[in-house]
């Protein structure tokens, strides 16, 4: 009998072994815990659907003429890999006051080594100093930002450079042309999707849907722009394409590469510890076990609340995180935002007519891109509230020579009206934008 007993706790503790990484791996919800209602951590921030990462490499003077502006006004914040040693010449066009007037608008700063080499050519000492002491420039020029990422030149690694790499980066991208899974197998060799001249719109549009459908982290590696390089992409081609992203806002995630990657990093070191349940709060604690001086990107986590429950706010230690209601498993499920290891999360049950707390709205807002301009401009107009919107361009004689106005009441939110003016002369132009009873004007410079 004893021997049976042997027999029967070794098996189970086999199949336990064998069962427990496989279990673990299923992006399944956690079941209910002495009340607690089932969760999971959502695999991209909001849930959403897809991740993208827009990158640049080699501090080239076009992405900070043409790029930089069109990212501020779609609001996406993207990594520019910057070439250091490039950066300390005194006759480059791009200065340390460029990248750090980047890093103020949200963009994320990487390394493209000093000099960019041949790294997997460099022996292990001068390696050394090209992951180093970029990094190192970078924190010292960069205030306020870690330096986390690297590119490797030429998109070339071997296995012992990746070994190095890890000493000093969180994350590092490569090329291949291809999107990685929402896990990727290993973030030293992050792939992406290159465009170039010959590359058509919609086959950039194409990576955005794909990554969508399949739930894919896409990251773009673009280098020059209009004049420079071999085969620089067109700037309108890629402002279309960034629109493009743009309506696919609800279901894809833009992000710089190092943010993304401090997530998946997050996200899979995670653990959620329940603390107490009352029928008016649900409390628990986020812990990952990582560096919180690095990893401090909130998590997106789903709840399945009570089905009584008619309304919600959280707090972190006290203070208010986002949280919004979503279709879940069954009954209510409610996103929430928490930085791990920041303090107990809260979820506090709300009366039936209570108002969950909203962001501060913002203004009936006008602004467009790129003025001074030569073909097409595109005006992004702010609607706080729901309203008619019209907007009107007028010349410095007050004539009118384009207009719209929207066919219906537009909900709050962005909006964008492009404009053709291929066929305007050259002069200034103002363009007023009229809703709700305000009233705001641009003025355009058009240039031939």
């Amino acid at each position: 009998m004893k021997r049976y007993s042997v027999l029967y706790v070794l098996f189970f503790s086999c199949l336990n072994l064998c069962l427990k990484p496989l279990l673990s791996s299923l992006p399944e919800y956690y079941p209910s815990w002495q009340g607690f209602p089932s969760y999971k951590i959502c695999t991209w921030y909001h849930n959403k659907s897809a991740a993208v990462s827009l990158t640049f490499d080699d501090n080239n003077e076009s992405q900070f003429a043409y790029i930089l502006p069109l990212l501020d006004r779609f609001r996406f914040n993207a990594t520019f890999f910057v070439v250091t040693g490039a950066l300390d010449k005194p006759w480059s066009v791009v200065t340390w006051d460029s990248v750090r007037m980047a890093a103020s608008r949200g963009h994320e700063i990487g390394s493209h080594t000093v000099n960019h080499p041949r790294l997997i050519e460099l022996d292990e000492v001068s390696r050394m100093y090209e992951l180093e002491y970029s990094r190192n420039r970078i924190d010292e020029e960069v205030p306020g930002q870690k330096c986390v990422s690297l590119a490797y030149p030429y998109s070339q690694w071997d296995d012992e450079l990746r070994s190095q790499v890890s000493s000093y980066y969180i994350v590092a991208r490569a090329g291949d042309n291809w999107s990685e899974p929402a896990d990727p197998p290993d973030l030293y060799t992050v792939h992406g999707n290159i465009p170039l001249a010959s590359t058509s719109l919609e086959q950039m549009n194409c990576w955005i849907d794909e990554a969508v459908v399949y739930r894919l982290w896409c990251v773009e590696i673009v280098h020059t722009f209009e004049y420079e390089g071999a085969e620089p992409l067109s700037a309108d081609r890629y402002r279309l394409h960034l629109r493009y992203i743009k309506s696919k806002e609800e279901r894809v995630w833009v992000a710089p590469l190092g943010t993304v990657a401090k997530y998946i990093r997050e996200r899979d070191a995670a653990t959620i510890i329940p603390v107490s349940v009352t029928d008016s709060t649900l409390s628990f604690d986020l812990s990952d076990g990582l560096p919180d001086s690095v990893y401090n990107v909130p998590l997106t986590i789903a709840v399945d609340i009570p089905g009584d429950w008619e309304n919600a706010e959280v707090t972190q230690a006290g203070m208010p995180r986002w949280s919004a209601f979503a279709e879940g498993n069954s009954g209510r499920t409610l996103l929430v935002d928490a930085v791990p290891d920041a303090g107990e999360i809260a979820i506090h049950r709300m009366a039936r007519n209570s108002q969950r707390p909203n962001p501060p709205s913002v203004g009936y807002e006008l602004s467009v891109f790129p003025n001074p301009v030569r073909c097409i401009i595109t005006a992004i107009f702010a609607m706080p509230e729901k309203n008619e919107a019209q907007l009107d361009l007028f010349d410095i004689r007050g004539c009118r020579w384009a207009s719209f106005k929207s066919e219906r009441w537009l909900d709050s939110g962005e909006y964008f009206q492009e404009f053709d003016l291929r066929n305007f002369p050259s002069g200034v132009y103002f363009l007023r934008f009229r809703a709700g009873g305000s009233v705001s004007t641009v003025k355009i410079v058009v240039q031939r």
